[in-house]
């Protein structure tokens, strides 16, 4: 059992020291660093564009609705001129008792 773990921590030691003899110079850092910072920068302005876009999308949906809704109060208010008008004046049974 112990000639087991004792290889098994070895493996690892020697793994981890290989691992750590793997350094890179300063100036492939910097290549992976600038590319990376690069690549944000690229996803970045993509998203920004997305979200242009969306905003856009969503004022003309909101601007849709108002001009809808101004339209459709005009017509309410038309009529109830008209209905005015003809009548004399509107009374609403069911709010009298």
């Amino acid at each position: 059992m112990t000639s087991k773990l004792i290889t098994a921590l070895s493996v690892l030691i020697v793994a981890v020291l290989a691992a750590c003899n793997n350094a890179k110079s300063p100036d492939a850092v910097a290549n992976d660093v600038a590319a990376a910072q690069q690549k944000v920068a690229e996803n970045a302005a993509d998203v920004r564009k997305d979200a242009s876009k969306d905003n856009v999308s969503a004022t003309d949906k909101v601007d849709d609705k108002k001009e809808a809704f101004e339209g459709e109060s005009r017509v309410a208010r038309s009529d109830a001129k008209a209905a005015t008008h003809q009548h004399g004046s509107v009374t609403f049974s069911f709010l009298t008792t």
